[in-house]
Parts: structure tokens; C-alpha cells; sequence
């Protein structure tokens, strides 16, 4: 893997790590981390108030309205689909189909020498 990957998935850990601590203060718990499946990928899948909650995390460097748009952005019409698949399938196996979901993203900015900055977008799949 190249220094560059390298430095990418590390961020990108990161930010995970980063979004897992702030979803347990705010009361969800967690149930699974990097979950995959043939569709694809899922970040962090979590409860609360018995409803099941899908996490996409993105992260990037900087702090500006730039960065934020960038990580939010960066949900595309085709990378909706592969999450929802993979929701789907989750569903499926785990025999939760009738289970209330939804779907949010948190984007996590890090800007040097300062602590990570997330904003959570709930219920993603309205944009």
C-alpha cells in the first residue's frame, strides 16, 4: 500500500473512531463496525429508541464550509444505492426486515492541531 493510502485510511479510522464516540454520548449503542457483505461496505450500524441507524462516515482534512460540502457531497446518487443494498442485505440476514431504519451521515473534518469537528445529517436519504 502506498504512503498516500496509507495516510488516507488512517484518517479515515480516524474519523470512525471519532464518530463512534460522539454516537455513544448521544445515546446510541453500537452494534456493528465495518460491516460487509458481497453489496458493500457499512460503517457503523447503531440503535436508538429502537430504531436501527446505518452511519456512512466521511471524512476529509480542513475546516472550512468547503470540506463539509466535499464530505457530504461525496454520497452520490450511485453510492446511495451500494449503502441501501447493503442495508438491505444486513436486513435480511439479521431477519430485521420489519425492523425501523434509516440511514445518516456524519462527516468528520480534522484540521491540524485541533479536535475533530462531525456533523451529523439524519435520515440521509431525503437529499
Amino acid at each position: 500500500m502506498m504512503a498516500s493510502q496509507q495516510a488516507a485510511r488512517a484518517l479515515g479510522e480516524r474519523g470512525e473512531r471519532a464518530a463512534r464516540e460522539f454516537l455513544a454520548r448521544e445515546g446510541y449503542s453500537i452494534h456493528e463496525t465495518n460491516w460487509h457483505c458481497a453489496r458493500g461496505e457499512l460503517d457503523i450500524i447503531a440503535e436508538r429508541d429502537g430504531i436501527l441507524v446505518f452511519v456512512e462516515v466521511k471524512t476529509r482534512r480542513g475546516g472550512g464550509n468547503d470540506a463539509w460540502n466535499a464530505a457530504l457531497e461525496s454520497i452520490t446518487p450511485r453510492k446511495r444505492e451500494r449503502l441501501l443494498a447493503a442495508i438491505y442485505h444486513y436486513l435480511d440476514d439479521a431477519g430485521l426486515e420489519e425492523n425501523e431504519w434509516r440511514l445518516d451521515v456524519i462527516a468528520v473534518l480534522w484540521h491540524e492541531g485541533a479536535p475533530p469537528r462531525l456533523k451529523h445529517v439524519e435520515g440521509a436519504l431525503g437529499w
